[in-house]
């Protein structure tokens, strides 16, 4: 299962967005997910189905869970931050504000490391409304 302290209902395109997921067994405990890998995908709703993630508008994908414990991730008790804001020279545009505004569906998936057995658990999907920036702040 998991848990996230900021919903993907709706987000603003360019924004900082900023996803926390909680990854908890069947009774809500922390699970640790050391060594496991953490993927997030949007997609457009006509694009389901084809097995493939080359379609996805937004994924964040294998991000190892090995090496991100730090002040804001503690993967030990199943805690994990993932961001997609511009780079700190606001050189390279983030994968956020290439994302047309529009109705996408998302997931979010866990997999654990091939020691454990390699499964894979769709913490949670639904669906995400992507809005236009008003303000064009630097």
């Amino acid at each position: 299962r998991g848990e996230n302290d900021m919903p993907l209902t709706n987000l603003v395109k360019g924004d900082d967005w900023k996803f926390i997921v909680n990854v908890t067994d069947d009774a809500g405990s922390p699970l640790d997910v050391t060594g496991g890998s953490l993927w997030i995908t949007m997609k457009n709703k006509t694009d389901l189905g084809g097995g493939s993630d080359a379609t996805a508008v937004f994924q964040v994908k294998d991000l190892d869970l090995q090496d991100v414990n730090d002040a804001e991730n503690d993967v030990i008790n199943g805690k994990v931050v993932l961001r997609a804001r511009r780079d700190s020279a606001g050189t390279s545009p983030p994968a956020n504000t290439l994302v047309a505004a529009g109705s996408y569906v998302y997931d979010v998936q866990y997999m654990t490391s091939a020691g454990q057995g390699s499964s894979v658990a769709t913490l949670e999907l639904g669906t995400v409304n992507i809005q236009e920036q008003v303000t064009e702040a630097a």
